[in-house]
């Protein structure tokens, strides 16, 4: 029985690390080597990063969008409403660089909209520097755009919902609300749970773990290396 156990515990305990996501130093360690992209997107390394990323996010989003209700806030004196939406404001503004790890370009508000923009447009811009997360994140990108008909839009519906999500916080912690504020922030969180449900999410899921991952990153980094970095307002 007792070999038994120490199996079955070994078997859990394999699980777990499967499922956990990367602390913050592999990501970091990652991102900061010296890395020849254009003739290594073959390696393992490509896809437990995306995987991790995936996870990460997918985890720090859900638990971000699944909080209290705003309702109960507008009977709270201003400064303790003003508290609990900064906390909110600061978790929603930490999902843009997990999102970044997935999207290029992206680690702060101001760097939706032009994300929205490639999006509605269909078409994701040639890497604007030569790192290796740059032009990994380009091709990956493309590809979740490619996944199937319509990702496009969805992706940039759910980045439109999770700004105007931002930009409300980003109100109400200075303003306070009211209860008709209160609806609207429920209504905009709800909308990003939603739409990243709706988008990102499956899509994600399905470029990193269909299947054929590995060759179809190493084809779009060679797309990704091959063009001149295009400079965009």
């Amino acid at each position: 029985m007792t070999g038994i156990r120490a199996r079955v515990m070994g078997l859990v305990a394999i699980s777990l690390l499967v499922a956990v996501p990367a602390a913050a130093d592999t990501f970091d360690t990652f991102e900061e080597a010296e890395r020849d992209i254009c003739t290594s997107a073959e390696d393992a390394a490509v896809f437990t990063y995306f995987r991790d990323s995936y996870y990460d996010l997918d985890k720090n989003l859900l638990a971000v969008t699944g909080g209290s209700r705003y309702d109960r806030l507008v009977a709270l004196p201003k400064e303790k409403q003003a508290e609990r939406l900064a906390f909110d404001h600061d978790r929603v503004q930490g999902l843009i660089p997990r999102m970044g790890r997935l999207f290029p370009r992206m680690n702060r508000p101001l760097d939706i909209p032009p994300m929205i923009k490639q999006l509605k447009d269909g078409a994701i811009w040639q890497p604007l520097s030569d790192h290796h997360t740059e032009i990994l994140r380009v091709a990956f990108t493309r590809l979740l755009i490619q996944a199937e008909d319509g990702a496009a839009t969805k992706m940039a519906a759910f980045l439109e919902a999770f700004d105007d999500y931002e930009n409300k916080l980003l109100d109400a912690k200075a303003d306070g609300i009211t209860a008709e504020d209160a609806q609207v922030l429920s209504y905009l969180r709800g909308e990003v749970a939603s739409r990243y449900r709706d988008s990102l999410r499956f899509l994600a899921k399905d470029v990193i773990f269909a299947g054929e991952f590995r060759e179809k990153m190493v084809a779009g980094v060679q797309v990704a290396c091959a063009g001149p970095a295009e400079e965009k307002e």
